[in-house]
């Protein structure tokens, strides 16, 4: 899935297309529209199932990605370095003018 977010409605489509496509395989009777609404009501629960762990894992992955930001700003591989520098400088300016 290369996309960042999928609907809970697209990942629905994909199960029930899967799951027909699977069951037309097994050269089984033609479905009755008990069984259509029976894959129909399964494929919703397991689109939101996917859909909950696609939402953890991007909020896990974003999560990380500002540990990251933070590791690195300690580091000194951001900007954060080059501003604290910069007040630094400014504020040793003032007091050698005062002397």
């Amino acid at each position: 899935m290369a996309k960042n977010k999928i609907s809970k409605k697209e990942l629905r489509e994909m199960v029930t297309g899967s799951l027909r496509e699977a069951l037309e395989g097994l050269k089984l009777p033609k479905p009755s529209k008990k069984i259509r609404k029976l894959l129909d009501k399964s494929a919703r629960k397991i689109a939101s199932e996917y859909s909950d762990l696609l939402k953890a894992e991007r909020k896990k992955k974003k999560k990380e990605g500002d540990l990251t930001y933070v590791e690195d700003v300690l580091i000194g591989k951001k900007k954060a370095r080059k501003q604290a520098a910069a007040l630094l400088a400014e504020e040793s300016k003032p007091e050698a003018a005062h002397a």
